[in-house]
């Protein structure tokens, strides 16, 4: 007795794409409490280190790597964004000293008057502070505000 198929591609795909349908339905359908619903944030545990959080006190404390990651980023506007209140130069403590000397990102806004400075670019930098010069073209122009964030690396 011969038995011959007759498959071509096209039902290779089909069939493997249910299969893959039907996983996922599995995986889904696992991810489910069938008296909750789906897991809350509260019901996964995640363990950082040795220490074990619920998945949303892991969000919300900002864990990773044993470590708050948001206190290797801090924010802040130099001026008041009235017009040319940031002046052309300056210096930025950090609230709180870094471990290492962070990046920094600067970002002009001229929402006061929209005719001062057009660049920010930082002239020093180190743990606990970065200096700062403001520009139109190559001459030294006042900006309205500046927008900063440095992450330590």
């Amino acid at each position: 007795m011969k038995i011959e198929l007759n498959i071509s591609k096209k039902h290779l795909y089909i069939l493997t794409a249910l299969v893959i349908v039907f996983a996922g339905l599995i995986f889904v359908l696992a991810a489910v409490d069938k008296t909750k619903g789906w897991h809350s944030s509260n019901d996964v545990e995640v363990t950082i280190g040795t220490t074990a959080y619920s998945l949303q006190d892991a969000i919300s404390q900002g864990k990773i790597g044993g470590e708050n990651f948001m206190d290797k980023i801090q924010t802040g506007i130099i001026g008041t964004c009235a017009s040319g209140s940031a002046t052309s130069s300056g210096t930025v403590n950090f609230p709180v000293a870094f471990s290492a000397i962070p990046i920094i990102i600067l970002s002009v806004s001229e929402e006061g008057s929209n005719s001062g400075c057009t660049s920010a670019r930082i002239t020093a930098r180190s743990a606990s502070s970065f200096s700062w010069n403001s520009w139109v073209g190559s001459s030294g122009v006042a900006c309205d505000c500046i927008y900063w964030m440095a992450i330590e690396p």
